[in-house]
């Protein structure tokens, strides 16, 4: 979070540059509260889970509002793939919380689409910036999704490491209560 919120006043201050004032306010914003939170959270005035729901929930609407501002989805530089990447951030903690994020991004995204035709048709951003904010937004996306399957699969793995432990246990205690051909017989 940190490090996202340490980025963020450079991205506003580039939107800010090209005159995208509105972008660069969301941005602020972002920042803000993922600040706020951090020192919530430091301080024990907010839980860990109460506060990802808060931050999931900026992000999506940071990502939703700065998305229209900019002129739609062609024309936000990938930023709308915030809005997208939101679920990933509980994928390792919660099934049932890691849907609820999901479904409630891939709405976002449709009401984007649909609210296109209203949007302005371009922004003032060179189409060579734009470039470089699609190239980063997309190695960033990808690079999260991809620290959140390494942790998944690390679960996965000490959970599997667990399990063995425990199989092996039970079968020790097999053959130490029976003999080798009934506790083999019991096994299988």
């Amino acid at each position: 979070m940190l490090v996202g919120a340490a980025f963020l006043p450079f991205w506003a201050l580039i939107y800010y540059l090209f005159g995208e004032t509105s972008v660069s306010l969301l941005l602020v914003a972002y920042a803000t509260v993922i600040i706020l939170l951090i020192i919530l959270m430091r301080l024990r005035i907010t839980k860990f889970p109460h506060g990802l729901n808060i931050l999931l929930g900026t992000t999506l609407a940071i990502g939703f509002f700065a998305t229209l501002a900019i002129g739609g989805i062609p024309n936000s530089g990938g930023i709308f793939l915030y809005i997208m990447l939101a679920p990933f951030a509980v994928v390792s903690i919660s099934t049932q919380k890691f849907i609820g994020w999901f479904i409630a991004s891939v709405c976002l995204v449709i009401l984007e689409a649909a609210l296109q035709p209203w949007l302005r048709s371009g922004n003032n951003i060179p189409l060579m910036v734009s470039t470089v904010f699609w190239v980063l937004n997309f190695l960033t996306l990808f690079g999260l999704v991809f620290a959140s399957m390494i942790g998944i699969l690390r679960h996965l793995n000490i959970t599997l490491r667990l399990l063995a432990q425990e199989q092996l246990k039970s079968e020790n205690l097999l053959l130490n209560i029976l003999p080798g051909e009934v506790a083999t017989i019991l096994k299988n």
